[in-house]
């Protein structure tokens, strides 16, 4: 399997994992077979997905796993050929229901089983129905060999996780002037609030851009803000540390003791207009939370507090606005990410004879934004373009 692939199973995941949950493919499949290997799936891969997103983390040299993560491939190429199979049926479907009137009649004649089903969909179902158990057979399969491999979601020991700064090369980034404007509107909204700070979530998959996005807001010129600080939490949710990191943004701090910590803090912002990023957060535990943030109370009026993390449970536990979802860039966005990254160029003009060989990974991302996170390895990326192979 060449690098290119190990890196971006995780990114392939994600948009079968969004299918499972369509609202009319789950209304075209409610309350038959269909319905229940579906939920098999996703349960299967949303613990597989999980497991990806570790493995982000660390260099994969096991030869047993990366023949388990060729399977996982081939299989998620599979699940994504069913689905939009059924995308396209379902969607079919639903203009047929829309365009004919005489159709009720016709459903009033059908089973109650295949209550919201066609005919046509009737018949996919059948005709298709050896073939999502061969694949829900297949899904069992590498679940229990990631069990037996080892290939657990707790990271290794020695293996540190990504450290993030506020600093950010603005140049490098494209496709985020609508969010940027979105989350600045979201700081400059004091709004009717009794809150003395307002918590602002960043929501997204891993590797879409959270992180950028809140470079770009926190080092805007339009920010204004009596002080200012930037925290990479990680999986990590250690208050003295994440408290002393705050106190170093606004002064020296050599103190240990989480009290003294937190007086001190309480101290600096007392009366000021304050932003905090908090950024790669994981942990929900709504004590710690609370714990942290007790400081915070004594900023000035239109303080806020920016948060980063993947996961919809802390933002709705921590924010006190509505959480800012990270959508997916365009193909382009992504090309042009792509050829800055391997090629330090905006676009194939110089090197044309990789032009298609690079739209074609990019293409087999589809419209992932996991993609840009890992194009750090330069040479890696180079050696596949010009190997001319793919994943």
């Amino acid at each position: 399997m060449e690098v290119v692939g190990e890196v971006f199973l995780s990114a392939l995941l994600e948009p079968l994992l969004g299918k499972l949950t369509s609202g009319d493919l789950l209304n075209f499949v409610r309350k038959t077979q269909v319905e229940k290997e579906l939920n098999k799936w996703k349960r299967r891969l949303s613990e597989i997905d999980a497991v990806l997103k570790d493995a982000e983390e660390k260099p994969i040299t096991s030869p047993t796993v990366k023949i388990w993560l060729t399977k996982l491939r081939d299989l998620a190429y599979d699940v994504e050929d069913v689905l939009d199979e059924f995308q396209t049926e379902a969607l079919a479907s639903k203009m047929r229901a829309e365009s004919q009137a005489s159709s009720s009649t016709v459903r009033k004649l059908l089973p109650t089983c295949c209550a919201g089903l066609n005919p046509s969909a009737i018949e996919l179902n059948m005709r298709t129905g050896s073939r999502l158990r061969g694949i829900t057979t297949r899904l069992e399969a590498i679940a229990k060999e990631k069990i037996e491999l080892d290939v657990g979601i707790t990271r290794s020991k020695g293996v540190k996780k990504r450290a993030t700064t506020s600093l950010v090369k603005e140049s490098d980034v494209c496709g985020r002037d609508n969010d940027k404007k979105a989350i600045l509107e979201l700081l400059m909204n004091d709004g009717a609030s009794n809150l003395e700070y307002s918590v602002i979530p960043i929501i997204g998959m891993g590797g879409i851009g959270k992180t950028t996005l809140a470079q770009l807001v926190y080092n805007d010129e339009s920010v204004k803000f009596d002080c200012k600080a930037w925290v990479c939490v990680s999986d990590d949710f250690d208050i003295p540390r994440i408290t002393k990191t705050i106190l170093q943004h606004l002064g020296s701090c050599e103190d240990k003791d989480l009290n003294v910590l937190q007086e001190r803090l309480k101290d600096k912002l007392s009366g000021k207009k304050f932003l905090i990023v908090l950024d790669d957060v994981w942990s929900n535990n709504y004590d710690d939370w609370t714990a942290l943030s007790l400081p915070f109370s004594a900023g000035a009026r239109g303080s806020k507090v920016i948060i980063t993390t993947r996961i919809e449970d802390i933002a709705s536990k921590m924010g006190s606005v509505r959480a800012y979802t990270l959508e997916r860039l365009s193909f382009d966005e992504c090309l042009r990410i792509f050829t800055q990254h391997a090629l330090d160029s905006r676009n194939f003009d110089a090197h044309l004879e990789l032009k298609e060989i690079g739209e074609a990974i990019v293409g087999k991302c589809k419209d992932c934004l996991w993609l840009p996170r890992h194009l750090e390895d330069s040479y890696a990326i180079n050696r596949t373009l010009k190997s001319g192979k793919i994943f």
